[in-house]
């Protein structure tokens, strides 16, 4: 267990040197573990914690094993050796709170109109809009496409739309 606990507290340094490089502020740290009986094709993952612990830790690794395998599969093979394949540490800070707002331009939403095929329906008069253009609490019925630089939205001609307050819009189809 000596060798292991060197590879998990250089694996945490090297984690810890790559989250300050980055400016981000440790918030957790994990440590698990690939283990399986001998014979076995899949292992089960073990999550041990933030550290391995001190006293014994490779009976506490086969006692959490054992405990999970029990739980998942009702019962522990006797005389055969578990094996350990894989040490695994995660070390993460907070996730991000990415703005997803989308951009919006004022002005008149409506591009105009044109023949679009809907099954069931064949060729329908349908609204064209400018994504950019739709304002906050803008609602609108289909049959719709609305246009954009990333994508394009069609709406059938029994769903609807609404922008909703941070700019995404929700479609209710049918």
């Amino acid at each position: 267990m000596k060798e292991v606990r060197e590879a998990l507290a250089a694996m945490l340094s090297d984690g810890r040197g790559l989250l300050e490089e980055s400016g981000v502020i440790e918030t957790e740290v994990s440590v698990s573990a690939d283990i399986r009986f001998q014979g076995q094709g899949d292992a089960l993952r073990i999550h041990l914690g933030s550290s391995l612990v001190e006293d014994d830790p490779a009976r506490h690794v086969a006692e959490t094993f054992a405990a999970k395998y029990r739980s998942l599969y009702g019962s522990v093979p006797d005389n055969v050796e578990p094996e350990l394949l894989t040490w695994r540490l995660r070390i993460s800070g907070p996730r991000p709170q990415p703005d997803i707002s989308a951009e919006r331009n004022e002005g008149k939403p409506l591009r105009g109109k044109r023949e679009v095929w809907f099954a069931n329906h064949a060729f329908v008069d349908t609204t064209i809009y400018d994504r950019y253009r739709l304002a906050t609490g803008y609602r609108f019925s289909g049959p719709a496409v609305v246009e954009e630089r990333e994508s394009t939205i069609v709406i059938g001609p029994e769903g609807s739309a609404v922008v909703t307050e941070n700019g995404n819009l929700e479609v209710a189809v049918g």
